[in-house]
């Protein structure tokens, strides 16, 4: 098991990564942006693996940051089938803009909640 401490430090690098990736998103071109900010975000998707082997399946928080870890891994997934099939990188920037907004709400909320003392 992982200190609160830890938590929160991974849980910080964790914003500040999709942070970077909704910064990536907002400036870059369409193309260097996808594959900038899906780098991004599969760090923060191991980054995320790695926490939850790490808090064990404590309930007031392993819920929480395994939906976020699916979430991030549902758009990745989704970002990669449309550029496979040819969609206008426009198309995938938004997707990714979407995930990457909701991703924050998420993290800001288990902000917002304290991680639990372990």
């Amino acid at each position: 098991m992982t200190s609160s401490c830890q938590t929160a430090s991974v849980l910080s690098s964790v914003a500040a990564t999709i942070g970077m990736a909704r910064t990536a998103l907002a400036v870059a071109n369409p193309l260097d942006a996808t594959s900038v900010a899906s780098r991004l975000l599969y760090g923060v998707e191991v980054d995320l693996d790695a926490l939850l082997e790490t808090i064990g399946q404590d309930p007031s928080i392993w819920p929480v940051v395994l939906a976020l870890r699916d979430e991030i891994s549902a758009y990745l997934l989704a970002a990669e089938s449309l550029e496979k099939t040819g969609v206008a990188p426009t198309v995938t920037v938004a997707l990714l803009r979407r995930g990457t907004s909701r991703a924050q709400e998420q993290v800001d909320r288990l902000a917002k909640q304290g991680v639990p003392p372990m």
